[in-house]
């Protein structure tokens, strides 16, 4: 039905998404786990059936306000779903069409633009990664080529490639659902290891677009990986006549993602595009 949205509502939107954002960089697991509540897991699911709906409609360009908000919606449902089995199974909830396919059903430009096929690839990966269910919901509404080629583009000029997994939280997390040899880490561990074990260090290197003090002492703090992550956001930015901090959270998934987590991933898509022939 019609309805009628507050002038700035787009605006608004999108800086509540950043926050909830780089809440999930600080600790993925608290994130995960308090949109994971059967309330606010019932109202998230409303909220981003709706915002995705809202961006599709009105979609222009990724520079303006409808776009970036469209983007950071993109990364929270990454955020939300990423090695979490529960959040997983709500992209696919109510009537079709649901979250995923409406992720899938987005504006052609994210499944050809270079710069913003890694993002819906991020999204799709950690919608995905682990759920067959989910899998399977977006092979059916995507060519194996271009599943394939979405995944792909995870690589070019990923910062993964050149930096070790283990320097962040999102990383680390890849990094340990990778290996059948090695037990894997919970996210608990993980957050435990990054939130509360070393807190003055990594906290302030993983925020991105909020101010925590110290400028240089942030500066200070942060490893490589921070370093070309926010370099990244800044070129980009800079390139479409943003402010640097309009872009600040952007991006940030799927550069995370360990090449050798995006190796694993294609090998689960292809998987499944194989036991779909096999049926067939």
């Amino acid at each position: 039905g019609s309805y009628v949205l507050p002038s700035n509502f787009e605006e608004v939107a999108t800086g509540v998404l950043k926050v909830l954002n780089n809440l999930a960089l600080l600790d993925i697991t608290l994130m995960q786990k308090m949109l994971a509540r059967p309330d606010l897991q019932m109202e998230f699911f409303h909220l981003m059936s709706f915002l995705l709906s809202h961006c599709a409609t009105k979609w222009k360009v990724a520079t303006d306000q409808v776009g970036m908000l469209l983007l950071e919606s993109l990364l929270l449902l990454g955020y939300f779903a990423l090695f979490h089995p529960g959040n997983q199974a709500v992209l696919r909830w109510g009537k079709s069409p649901t979250i995923l396919h409406k992720v899938c059903d987005l504006p052609f430009v994210f499944f050809s633009d270079p710069e913003l096929m890694p993002i819906l690839a991020g999204t799709l990966v950690s919608a995905c990664y682990g759920s067959e269910q989910n899998r399977d919901v977006v092979q059916q509404e995507l060519s194996t080529d271009m599943l394939l080629s979405l995944v792909g583009s995870c690589r070019n000029g990923s910062l993964a490639n050149s930096i070790p997994p283990n320097n962040s939280i999102i990383g680390d997390l890849c990094y340990g659902s990778q290996s059948s040899n090695e037990p894997k880490k919970s996210q608990a561990e993980v957050a435990a290891r990054y939130g509360r074990c070393n807190p003055k260090g990594t906290r302030l290197s993983i925020v991105k677009g909020v101010a925590l003090g110290n400028n240089a002492r942030v500066t200070k703090s942060r490893n490589p990986r921070d370093v070309k992550a926010t370099k990244t956001c800044e070129q980009w930015a800079l390139k479409h006549n943003l402010p640097a901090s309009e872009s600040s959270s952007t991006f940030m998934l799927h550069s995370r993602f360990p090449i050798s987590f995006m190796d694993r991933a294609e090998e689960f898509f292809s998987a499944g595009i194989s036991n779909v022939s096999d049926e067939s």
